[in-house]
């Protein structure tokens, strides 16, 4: 490597260390002020307000410390599943640490002491319930199928279940949890078919009519339009996961929620990206080839509010 080409390396590598530590000072200032903010509140009595600015300033600087005090706040606002949840993350990354043994085990007892507290929902998805393409929600949020009839921690209040397939009616409940000592549970019904997806808007080229009878051409057509629809379906399915990486408290699930979206939109944009370009070839394809009539027989093209489908003989 010659001389100049080595100071360019180091110098790039030194802006790019000044940089970083420039751009990192202002989240650690802003954690602290954040952290002092949320002492001040917890002191003055204002728990709610206190617990928003220490998971802000936990956002921004992911201390253990900043998580303790987190799950102290949520605590004294009997939001038990979460502070329980915050002490079980401090103990975990507390681990291998020995500077932090006494705050691992001080973790572990909080932990511990709260978990006969803990309060529990269940939503029971049946075998008769699982139609394709079923998505449960729990507030707004999807809920993992590996979740589904398995009861799990939450803070006391009212919940939000609803459960979505293509082709059927939707379902919601509401389910009320007290902040303590309880178990609800919320059932999926047997899905019903939508009335609304059976109707469809039929457009039928009468016998006679000019078609183009260009088969690799449809075929094209047809494919990519299924190549950059499920493209578009993977990118909105992972920036809905980014949305719930960024709304979850433990790092852990965050960074599995952000890498899974990482995956889902590259996936879609892929195949977006390559279904763009099948359906542009057979777009141009058809254009290209000559129109004839085709005697005796009729295409039909089918459209439902989630789907569609052509049918006839080509």
């Amino acid at each position: 490597m010659t001389t100049w080409l080595r100071v360019a390396v180091i110098s790039i590598a030194a802006l790019h260390s000044l940089s970083s530590v420039a751009l990192a000072q202002p989240d650690a200032a802003q954690a602290e002020h954040f952290f002092k903010e949320g002492k001040r509140l917890m002191d003055e009595g204002n728990i709610a307000e206190a617990c928003t600015a220490f998971e802000t300033s936990y956002g921004k600087d992911p201390a253990i410390s900043t998580l303790m005090n987190l799950g102290n706040c949520r605590e004294k606002n009997h939001q038990y599943a979460s502070a329980w949840g915050h002490f079980v993350n401090s103990a975990r990354l507390s681990r291998g640490d020995q500077s932090a043994t006494a705050l691992k085990r001080v973790a572990q007892e909080r932990a511990a002491a709260l978990e006969p507290m803990l309060s529990y929902l269940v939503i029971n998805v049946p075998a008769d319930a699982k139609v394709e393409g079923l998505s449960i929600m729990l507030n707004g949020k999807v809920v993992a199928e590996s979740e589904w009839n398995w009861r799990f921690p939450v803070d006391g209040g009212e919940y939000r279940i609803e459960g979505k397939a293509p082709g059927h009616e939707p379902w919601e409940t509401t389910v009320k949890v007290a902040a303590a000592k309880d178990t609800q549970a919320a059932t999926v019904p047997r899905f019903h078919p939508s009335p609304a997806d059976s109707l469809t808007s039929t457009v039928t080229v009468e016998q006679g009519e000019a078609w183009h009878a260009d088969r690799l051409g449809w075929a094209l057509l047809g494919g990519g339009a299924v190549a950059a629809i499920g493209g578009g379906g993977f990118m909105l399915s992972g920036a809905s996961l980014y949305d719930q990486a960024a709304d979850e408290d433990r790092q852990d699930v965050r960074s599995d929620l952000e890498d899974k979206a990482g995956r889902r939109v590259l996936i879609g944009a892929v195949t977006g990206g390559v279904g763009v370009v099948i359906l542009t070839v057979g777009i141009v394809r058809l254009a290209r080839t000559p129109e004839r009539r085709i005697d005796g027989q009729a295409v039909q093209v089918s459209v439902g509010p989630s789907w569609f489908s052509i049918s006839g003989r080509f």
